[in-house]
């Protein structure tokens, strides 16, 4: 019963009228209430950014026991993750994190 986010990609039809929802991610666990972000790549795959992740997950952004952090991924229309990279602090301090606010694909950055 957590709060989830997701990436969706919708259908137009202009013609029509007509807004269909054609895909989403699904499968993830983080809730993001800011900032995201999400691509179609030329081979077809998804990035996506969940740009402003908060642990434990909330709508209360401003509380100091919340920690803000952020992950990008890169998958296929099926789920199947192709690349995943997290910008987490990992030490129990009192910062309160990192937010990514959109993400693109470097061609021929290597992975």
């Amino acid at each position: 019963d957590q709060p989830a986010s997701r990436a969706v990609e919708y259908k137009l039809d202009p013609v029509g009228m007509l807004v269909e929802q054609s895909w989403e991610s699904t499968g993830f666990r983080g809730y993001s209430p800011f900032m995201g972000d999400a691509n179609e790549l030329q081979n077809g795959n998804i990035l996506i950014a969940f740009g402003g992740l908060t642990d434990p997950p909330t709508n209360d952004l401003y509380s100091p026991r919340v920690k803000k952090w952020a992950r990008v991924l890169e998958m296929d229309r099926t789920g199947k993750v192709a690349f995943e990279f997290t910008v987490r602090d990992q030490l129990s301090t009192d910062f309160h994190g990192y937010h990514v606010s959109r993400v693109e694909r470097v061609q021929g950055f290597p992975r």
